[in-house]
């Protein structure tokens, strides 16, 4: 009796097995269904290099030239606003939005054209940066 007894609990043991392994089979299916969607998305993602980007690098087709600034008449050691010329070469369209930031401020100033080829980018109060601090200037300019 004992010995019957082992053999129908090992039968049931294959059952479960046996119910476990499609089981296990399908999981392993939708894994591998997953995986290749991702992969695929993922390797159609891909950027053409040449159509954007950012870092600093000499970039032909615009020059920034004749740098110049305003003081505050209120506070002189205030910079009110920035002006340069953005001159662009031959190949290229003549700039047509300029935004410059200060140093490693986060926040972008808008520039509106002047006269010419000449650019003007004033700070609102409380942005204006000090004569002292500024370290370096970064002009972004397109077409």
């Amino acid at each position: 009796m004992t010995k019957q007894f082992l053999s129908n609990k090992s039968r049931g043991l294959d059952r479960i097995s046996g119910l476990l392994r499609p089981l296990a089979l399908l999981y392993l299916a939708l894994v591998l269904v997953v995986g290749s969607i991702a992969y695929g998305y993922a390797s159609t993602t891909v950027l053409d290099p040449s159509t954007g980007g950012d870092g600093v690098q000499a970039i032909s087709g615009f020059n920034v030239e004749n740098i110049s600034h305003k003081l505050s008449p209120a506070d002189p050691t205030q910079i009110t606003s920035i002006q340069f010329e953005v001159t662009s070469s031959a190949s290229t369209s003549p700039a047509g939005s300029v935004y410059i930031k200060v140093n490693d401020d986060a926040n972008f100033t808008k520039c509106e054209p002047t006269t010419g080829n000449t650019w003007s980018c004033d700070f609102t109060t409380g942005s204006q940066p000090s004569v002292g601090a500024i370290s370096n200037l970064r002009v972004i300019a397109s077409e």
